[in-house]
């Protein structure tokens, strides 16, 4: 794992998602960082490992057309197959529809969909799953996390790692909660949060050193949604925001320099207004 004293530097690449969870928007960003001169780069032919959910493995619904072919991962082709193709990587997806990060660390865990699915009647999860009915990307048999560890450890000349995870906690929250999760939504960060840590202490345990992250979450509470709907400006919703505990990508920024990963002039260049 890389010391404290090792920077990262950070990219210009800045990306934006937005989900739905309950009634309640949450708007999130990101910046990458990038790794210092000290990390070897991104080169053709280097191994590139893709993880997360659908929006990785390429899923599509059976009323597209054309109609997807579930029993050939290969019918399916997410963003990691565009990387790959562009930087001349190679890859391994080992992404599967409706993996939560709970079933990514124990896939024995509730998933949206993976390993297995809630069901509505009985309001418990069955063991239905896309992994049991159709091949993935990449087969293995434990955990997502179990497996990508065990694959960095193989190959330690990976110089690529993305990740996206996150939206079918959300989304199976709200399948099992009466009010759609809006009063479960705490819980549920605070559960993103702990889980996130564990994935991320597990790829990086492996030795990996490559990308962290700047991030700026925003939940829709009621006050936020008393402005949108009365036009207030963005930088008074942004700074109604903070009031309520959502860190800026700034913000964000200064607790990673608090820890040694970047610094003061890579945060204020990459987070400048």
């Amino acid at each position: 794992m890389p010391s404290k004293s090792r920077h990262f530097r950070l990219s210009a690449l800045t990306l934006g998602t937005v989900a739905l969870v309950g009634t309640g928007l949450v708007a999130t960003s990101g910046t990458t960082l990038a790794a210092s001169s000290s990390v070897k780069p991104v080169v053709a032919g280097a191994p590139y490992l893709a993880l997360g959910d659908s929006i990785v493995f390429g899923y599509r619904e059976s009323n597209n057309n054309p109609a997807p072919d579930y029993s050939n991962a290969a019918n399916f082709k997410g963003y990691p197959e565009d990387i790959a193709a562009a930087l001349g990587l190679d890859l391994t997806n080992a992404s599967c529809p409706g993996e939560t990060t709970s079933s990514m660390i124990d896939k024995n865990a509730a998933s949206n969909g993976c390993e297995n699915s809630y069901d509505a009647s009985s309001g418990q999860q069955v063991p239905v799953g896309y992994r049991k009915a159709y091949p993935l990307h990449t087969s293995y048999k434990g955990s997502q996390l179990s497996f990508a560890e065990h694959f960095l450890k193989q190959h330690p000349g990976t110089r690529l790692v993305t990740l996206t995870i996150g939206a079918n906690d959300g989304f199976l929250c709200q399948k099992q909660t009466s009010d759609g999760c809006i009063s479960e939504f705490g819980d549920l960060q605070t559960k993103l949060k702990k889980n996130l840590q564990t994935i991320f202490k597990g790829i990086r345990g492996t030795g990996y050193k490559g990308r962290a992250g700047l991030y700026e979450v925003m939940a829709l509470s009621p006050e936020l949604r008393r402005m949108i709907l009365r036009g207030a400006s963005v930088v008074e919703i942004r700074d109604q925001a903070v009031s309520e505990g959502m860190l800026t990508l700034r913000m964000d920024g200064m607790k990673k320099i608090e820890r040694g990963i970047t610094t003061l002039e890579e945060v204020v260049k990459e987070t400048a207004e």
